[in-house]
């Protein structure tokens, strides 16, 4: 009688394993249908953290799966148990990670809702008056999420560097490898993105196309 007891706590236990497997594998399923959307694919590029972060989750959920196989086995209640929790962990890894995502790609897909980061606007009219220390003061550190607002700013970065370079007398290389660095970031964005003529220095626009 006992050993039929602890048969069916066991066979309980295996089912409500199981179950949170097949939850935390159909949370990843939909997450990599989300990754392979446009939006999405711009969204893990833009945030190479997501996608460690889902590799995190898928490992946890593979090891619930290996731990279950162990637990049926060896008909240890211990290892089914640990299996339950590693995929509830997994699941909830995976549904927190789809919602930051969603609303990462939310917010590239409406990058002009409120208008353009204050940050932006104050380098730009630095950049426009001649404080190009300023401008670019203004941007280190900065980082956008939608695309829009990441190529001005590296372009705002650039410009404001290479005018640092020709203007301050020391002719710095280190403005000039940080420029072109952005540039790069500029082109990684928009490959075919040029700068305005009307807002920007034939000059810099030289330097802009003959790239790094």
């Amino acid at each position: 009688m006992r050993a039929r007891r602890g048969a069916a706590a066991l066979d309980q236990a295996v089912s409500a394993a199981q179950s949170e497997i097949d939850q935390a594998a159909s949370a990843g399923t939909a997450l990599d249908r989300t990754r392979r959307e446009t939006l999405g694919v711009q969204t893990f590029q833009q945030n190479p953290g997501f996608e460690e972060e889902r590799q995190r989750a898928l490992t946890d959920l593979e090891a619930a799966r290996s731990l279950l196989d162990e637990g049926r086995r060896q008909q240890a209640p211990d290892r089914v148990v640990a299996a339950q929790d590693r995929a509830r962990q997994a699941r909830i890894e995976l549904d927190d990670l789809s919602r930051r995502v969603r609303r990462r790609m939310n917010e590239i897909q409406r990058p002009d809702a409120s208008g353009p980061p204050a940050e932006l606007v104050a380098s730009a009219r630095a950049y426009f008056s001649g404080d190009y220390r300023k401008a670019l003061n203004i941007l280190q550190g900065t980082e956008y999420s939608d695309r829009r607002s990441s190529l001005q700013a590296h372009l705002f970065r650039a410009a404001a560097q290479y005018a640092l370079f020709l203007t301050g007398g020391s002719g710095d290389p280190q403005l000039l490898d940080e420029a072109r660095r952005d540039i790069r970031e500029c082109r990684r964005l928009d490959a075919d993105f040029v700068p305005d003529n009307r807002a920007f220095t034939p000059r810099f626009i030289t330097f802009f196309q003959q790239g790094p």
